[in-house]
């Protein structure tokens, strides 16, 4: 799956979950031990909209992360800023363009697949939260186990991730996801 359409799959997997999200359920928390509910669909609106201005603009200023982009509607939020970031990022001749990310420069798929990952991790993340039920896009999720395990060397996860969790033999491939990124499946 190309990485815009890796995103679009992630952020659609997300966006039914953010959706289902009650602003009583804002103050819960989450398995990011730094984050309730309501830090972590900003977060994820964080990484969109810092992901939509560099697509859109050529880079981005990473004070969005400090803002409240929830606002009153998170799924109308998280529906806006979606589009925006896909649209910005499906423009003729964007992809051909590295993406001058505030962490340093790297290849516009690459960039996209970070992104993708995040969403849907931080989408398991806030179903675990809230206690939602999903049907994980098994594909999605693999693809974008193989792209984090390629991309998150032990090196480069650093402090950022917490250490992998073991999983039971035949664990599903989103359940290997989050375990590889210190989540308990």
């Amino acid at each position: 799956m190309d990485p815009i359409t890796r995103l679009q799959a992630s952020v659609d997997q997300t966006r039914l979950i953010v959706a289902a999200t009650s602003v009583d359920q804002f103050g819960s928390s989450t398995p990011c031990p730094d984050w309730d509910v309501r830090a972590l669909i900003n977060h994820t609106l964080g990484a969109l909209t810092m992901f939509r201005d560099v697509g859109s603009k050529g880079e981005a200023d990473m004070g969005v992360f400090g803002q409240d982009l929830v606002g009153t509607d998170a799924a109308a939020s998280f529906d806006d800023v979606a589009a925006a970031t896909l649209a910005a990022w499906r423009a003729e001749g964007r992809m051909a363009r590295p993406a001058k990310m505030p962490w340093g420069e790297m290849p516009a798929d690459v960039a996209l697949q970070i992104l993708a990952n995040d969403v849907l991790v931080h989408g398991w993340d806030l179903a675990k939260a809230t206690g939602q039920r999903v049907a994980w896009g098994q594909g999605l999720a693999e693809e974008t186990l193989n792209f984090a395990r390629a991309m998150f060397t032990p090196e480069l996860k650093g402090d950022d991730f917490a250490a992998e969790v073991a999983v039971a033999p035949g664990a599903d491939a989103m359940a290997r996801l989050v375990a590889f990124e210190g989540r308990e499946p």
